[in-house]
């Protein structure tokens, strides 16, 4: 967890992968008042956002916090994150931004990532 104020006014956020085994683990340590968002990187598909979703509201809900206060960002980091985008937006979950990781997503791609990122412009369109 980091602690501190960004640009974004966030207070608290953490990172967890929903495909991981403790990402139950990991929310439940970190969910209780004060924790505004919640980054969860390489996520693939709608079904691996809805459950870290709904995990959250349990936990939410088991320490007396505002339903749905807790905001998530997913980051799409392989060629199947982006290629499931469409699906990943469209699941309703409390998520008002997504974050795309080029370090991640050009190594998954097998691509050569150059300082001026050309090569990721042709990729994403």
């Amino acid at each position: 967890m980091r602690r501190g104020t960004t640009r974004g006014g966030w207070r608290r956020r953490c990172r967890s992968t929903p495909t991981r085994g403790s990402c139950y683990g990991d929310l439940a340590a970190i969910v209780r008042p004060g924790l505004d968002g919640i980054i969860l990187p390489k996520v693939e598909s709608a079904t691996g956002l809805a459950t870290a979703d709904w995990l959250l509201a349990q936990l939410e809900r088991e320490q007396g916090l505002t339903p749905r206060a807790i905001d998530l960002v997913p980051i799409i980091e392989t060629a199947r994150g982006l290629n499931q985008i469409d699906a990943i937006l469209a699941t309703g979950t409390r998520v008002k931004r997504i974050a795309f990781g080029a370090g991640d997503f050009t190594l998954d791609v097998n691509m050569a990532w150059r300082r001026g990122e050309a090569e990721l412009c042709g990729k994403l369109r």
